[in-house]
């Protein structure tokens, strides 16, 4: 069962960083939770918003890049470590290490979100078991 969730969130890494993060984004359920990268606590609904959010960041001249190094299942979620490169379209990038959390369901991917370290994301995990269990 867990080959199949990193085998799903390998694929969509492997989309979006030959094609394009729209290529990865078609690869997600229409329904996911998806929190962006960037800090600003946004928490996106859809594979559409998702889709609006990226288009819109195209517009202004700017992109996301994820890098993905390991993919590793924990119970029901698979966690990437990896990097991003942000290009705000201004000039210059910002390069950071991250560690994504995709979260499932049985095997449906439900949610992503990225940590600043393995130790946050674990901890995220770890919260939401608890949250899970009450």
């Amino acid at each position: 069962m867990s080959e199949a969730r990193v085998s799903v969130v390998r694929s969509i890494f492997e989309a979006a960083m030959q094609d394009g993060l729209l290529a990865g984004v078609e690869l997600i359920p229409e329904d996911v939770m998806w929190v962006p990268f960037g800090g600003t606590g946004a928490v996106l609904h859809g594979r559409a918003d998702l889709q609006r959010f990226y288009r819109e960041l195209e517009g202004r001249g700017g992109r996301f890049e994820p890098y993905a190094t390991d993919f590793e299942s924990v119970g029901d979620h698979v966690l990437v470590t990896g990097s991003a490169r942000f290009h705000p379209g201004t000039g210059g990038f910002r390069e950071t290490s991250l560690v994504w959390v995709f979260s499932f369901t049985g095997e449906r991917l439900v949610r992503e979100a990225p940590y600043s370290s393995r130790a946050d994301a674990l901890a995220a995990i770890a919260d939401a078991e608890r949250r899970a269990a009450a």
